[in-house]
């Protein structure tokens, strides 16, 4: 959990599940505010679930759009197995991550989600969600730049240079109808939810005292207390956090002494 914890470097966290063009949007942003790596060498670009802050001034920007899209992204730049395991992080029962050898049409045959896109977004939107987080639809994120500059309270014209739209060079158009429908059907819900959403929304309290994570994350945190042999995660947790620790540690022998067997 203590792996969660924002680096006092980073004032702006962009994120998403993959395939909706976070990096275009991640180095325009780099120039004006410091931010994650777009290249995601620190592991926050694709994270399922919010990192934990005590910086109230701290923003994010959740970048979403249609998962279908997203999907045949992925696989068209050979991104499909470490997408799929990337997402999969902290997932109580994860479906395993997709095999290299897997095409596009072999992968929507099986009927199995394992991007966990759904997940993701309600882990962000919902489930875990604390500080403020601008929603940015992807396919609409042109039209929304003068939300993103007001939310990151840029300077006037920061986004004159920005590149403009092209169309995206994979696209659901350009397979077979079998394969189509098959994506359609896995990704039909969620496509149909996120229709729903505005196109640019910020959502999360700016003042938000640092105990909700308290609240949200504790399944996450006990988890890390479980599966801890070497002990780290507990010195690290009693020196940063001595009153959350014995907190949990009390709450994680209650929850080992109900364990079967």
């Amino acid at each position: 959990m203590l792996g969660l914890s924002l680096p006092n470097t980073i004032d702006v966290v962009v994120v998403s599940y993959g395939g909706v063009g976070t990096t275009l949007l991640m180095k325009h942003l780099a120039r004006f505010r410091k931010l994650n790596d777009p290249d995601d060498t620190d592991g926050w670009k694709h994270l399922t679930v919010p990192p934990v802050t005590r910086r109230r001034d701290v923003r994010f920007i959740y970048v979403f759009g249609d998962p279908v899209d997203a999907a045949v992204s992925l696989f068209r730049r050979d991104y499909q197995r470490w997408q799929s395991m990337k997402l999969q992080r902290f997932h109580p029962h994860p479906p395993g991550p997709i095999a290299p050898s897997v095409s596009l049409a072999e992968y929507a045959s099986l009927g199995v989600d394992r991007f966990q896109f759904e997940r993701h977004f309600d882990n962000w939107s919902a489930r875990y969600l604390v500080r403020p987080t601008l929603f940015l639809r992807y396919e609409k994120m042109w039209e929304q730049l003068d939300q993103v500059a007001e939310f990151l309270a840029l300077p006037p014209g920061a986004f004159d240079d920005f590149p403009p739209q092209r169309p995206r060079q994979a696209s659901v158009q350009q397979m077979d109808e079998t394969t189509r429908a098959q994506l359609n059907a896995m990704y039909g819900a969620l496509s149909a939810r996120l229709s729903q959403w505005p196109d640019a929304s910020v959502r999360g309290a700016s003042g938000a005292p640092f105990s909700r994570y308290l609240r949200a994350y504790p399944p996450l945190l006990l988890r890390d207390l479980f599966t801890d042999p070497t002990g780290r995660v507990r010195q690290r947790l009693r020196g940063r956090f001595p009153r959350l620790a014995g907190w949990l540690f009390g709450l994680a022998r209650t929850a080992r002494g109900r364990r079967p067997g």
